[in-house]
């Protein structure tokens, strides 16, 4: 490691051949020391080994640019400016921002542009509480919704379960325990509903057209509640979002 001015001067031959080889070797170097060089050229790099960060001298000299970061427990290199892409930004493919993308962000990507795909947006544990919430939601991507909901049931009889506040599923007045699932065409709100209402004595079973499920592009959390103020005892249910 050594640092030089890159000058030769006039001198003997045991001076010269000193003063070169000092230039050689801030040279294969890169300048390498925890200071900058004295004397600096544009285009000039420079090892800083106090922070382990690789810098090119800027054309007009004025300037020193980071290139990146040497990791030299793992012989590893991290380019400076280049941060990680967000998920938003790795799917969105008309998007001009660069950065790194980690296997993640890839599967991500690639989910969210494929024709038809499907993608799981939330699961939720219908074991307690008086409604469950799914929220954080981005929903213009879709053309549906796909909800599909197994073992819910009611610690009271006679209830209903609601998606934000409208009916998708009824319980008989002697059962406890609904399966099913609901599609919900987000452009235009067609919605379809079919569902099997069951205990040890009596099932119940209903496919329908539903009307005013207040579900679209724009809904940003889902609320799965029933009609009579009961509580989740059992169950979970699962959203996924269809392109």
């Amino acid at each position: 490691m050594a640092q030089h001015d890159f000058n030769i001067d006039n001198q003997s031959a045991p001076a010269f051949r000193g003063d070169l080889n000092n230039a050689l070797e801030a040279l294969v170097t890169l300048s390498s020391n925890a200071t900058a060089p004295a004397t600096t050229y544009a285009g000039m790099f420079w090892h800083d080994t106090a922070v382990n960060t690789l810098y090119i001298r800027s054309d007009a000299d004025d300037a020193w640019i980071a290139l990146g970061t040497l990791d030299q427990s793992a012989n590893t290199f991290a380019p400076a400016g280049v941060a990680e892409l967000t998920q938003v930004q790795a799917e969105d493919d008309t998007s001009t921002v660069f950065g790194q993308v980690s296997g993640e962000r890839l599967a991500q990507a690639a989910a969210a542009n494929s024709q038809d795909s499907i993608n799981l947006l939330g699961t939720l544990t219908t074991t307690s509480g008086s409604s469950q919430v799914l929220s954080g939601l981005t929903l213009t991507p879709y053309k549906e919704l796909h909800i599909s909901w197994s073992g819910v049931s009611s610690s009271l009889n006679d209830s209903t379960l609601r998606l934000q506040g409208d009916e998708i599923a009824g319980i008989l007045n002697i059962s406890r325990t609904t399966l099913g699932f609901l599609i919900i065409e987000l452009d235009y709100g067609n919605t379809i509903c079919g569902f099997k209402s069951q205990d040890g004595f009596t099932t119940a079973r209903k496919v329908k057209f539903l009307d005013g499920v207040s579900v679209s592009a724009a809904t940003t959390s889902l609320t799965f509640d029933w009609n009579n103020a009961a509580n989740f005892d059992a169950g979970e249910i699962k959203v996924y979002g269809v392109r």
